[in-house]
Order: C-alpha cells, then structure tokens, then sequence
C-alpha cells in the first residue's frame, strides 16, 4: 500500500476598507503586528522580516504573563512588494510541538472597490483536525486586523 502524500489546504478571503499599500503595511511591519495580531491571546514580541526571495521571517510570542509561548519561523520564497508574498510557515512550540506544524502561506493583497481584499492560502496541512483550528485564527486575527486598519486612517 502506497502511503498518503496528499496535503489538504486552507484558503480565506477577506475584503478591508484601507487601501492595499496600508493592508501590506499592517502585515509586513513590527508595530502594526503588535498591535493587531494576538494568536491565541499571546503577544508579538519580536519579528525579524527580511522581505526578499532567501529572507528570513520570524515571528516570536510572549504569554499575557511574559513566559515564552511559541515562534514562528519561515523564509521567503516569493516576492512582489505590496502585492504577494510566499513563505514557510513553521511553528516551534516549547512543549508537545504538533506533527503538523510546517506549512507554506501564499498571500495576496489587492485594491478592491474602494478598499481591499487579502486572499490567504496555507498549504500542507496533514489532517482535516487541524484546518478548523487555523481557520478559526485566521478569522480571528483578520477580524482583529479590520479594527486594526479602521482605528489607523
């Protein structure tokens, strides 16, 4: 018996009123990140972002409390500034870290009537166990990222 390959994926689509630029922005830099996206409850304490082909991304987050709650790491493999990136996605938990922790994230950022749309791919999911989850995060988190861009025109 072969064994399975296939991988499953997870796509959202979320329209925003802020011009494109401001969404891209939102994603890419430190103090907007901090400020927006709160996975889990957890805070956003550090970020390396070298945004180019080979660049390293690191997202790393503290508990409410300060101990160290789990990092995100991944390297860019595509790049077109304002409009798309492509990278790993790899999360690093201090304890019990998931067999299916490691996916590749392609995102879209687009002008859409007089706002935005961002399109989120993640690929390489193992099992449909863990879709739910994510999606649940990332409906959260692009929720919390709408409030983010409406407080910040």
């Amino acid at each position: 018996m072969e064994p399975n390959t296939k991988t499953l994926e997870l796509e959202i689509e979320y329209e925003f009123d802020a011009p494109a630029d401001a969404l891209y922005r939102a994603w890419t830099e430190e103090e907007a990140l901090r400020q927006w996206w709160r996975p889990m409850g957890n805070e956003l304490v550090r970020l390396t972002n070298e945004i180019e082909p080979g660049g390293r991304v690191e997202y790393e987050f503290q508990t409410t409390e300060g101990a160290h709650a789990f990092t995100i790491r991944g390297t860019y493999k595509e790049v077109e500034p304002g409009r798309r990136l492509v990278y790993s996605w790899d999360w690093e938990l201090p304890t019990n870290q998931p067999e299916d922790a490691s996916f590749v994230l392609h995102v879209s950022f687009q002008e859409a009537g007089k706002g935005s749309r961002l399109q989120v791919r993640q690929e390489q999911f193992k099992s449909e166990e863990t879709v739910q989850p994510h999606r649940e995060g990332w409906e959260q988190g692009l929720q919390s990222l709408a409030r983010y861009l409406e407080q910040n025109r």
